[in-house]
């Protein structure tokens, strides 16, 4: 509920500039986020246990899994434009060049 006004807020603001409707947009979304903070903390069985970011471990792995996952959208995102741009392949062959080749680890009989 509170990432939407966040979201809509800085696309709005990176299409249009600021204005107040935007700025109001994204303070109501980190207000409702900090509502939803809060009452995760007083719940006896949260949606979200906000206690496990105090555990170093799950914090470490968690933040390297998210920059992980960044690094992987990135290289998807950039990756066919180089091709495209830079080498001029055709959109056809590189959806086909993306695609997994066949297995060859099949058994003679």
């Amino acid at each position: 509920m509170s990432i939407l006004p966040i979201t809509y807020g800085f696309k709005e603001l990176a299409s249009y500039g600021p204005s107040v409707a935007i700025l109001i947009s994204i303070v109501a979304g980190a207000g409702l986020t900090v509502l939803f903070v809060r009452r995760q903390y007083r719940l006896e069985s949260p949606l979200l246990d906000l206690w496990l970011f105090r555990n170093r471990s799950f914090s470490v792995s968690l933040g390297a899994l998210l920059l992980g996952q960044f690094a992987i959208r990135g290289i998807l995102f950039l990756l066919p434009q180089f091709f495209q741009l830079v080498l001029g392949e055709t959109p056809l062959r590189l959806g086909f060049g993306c695609c997994p080749a066949p297995s060859s680890s099949r058994r003679s009989p």
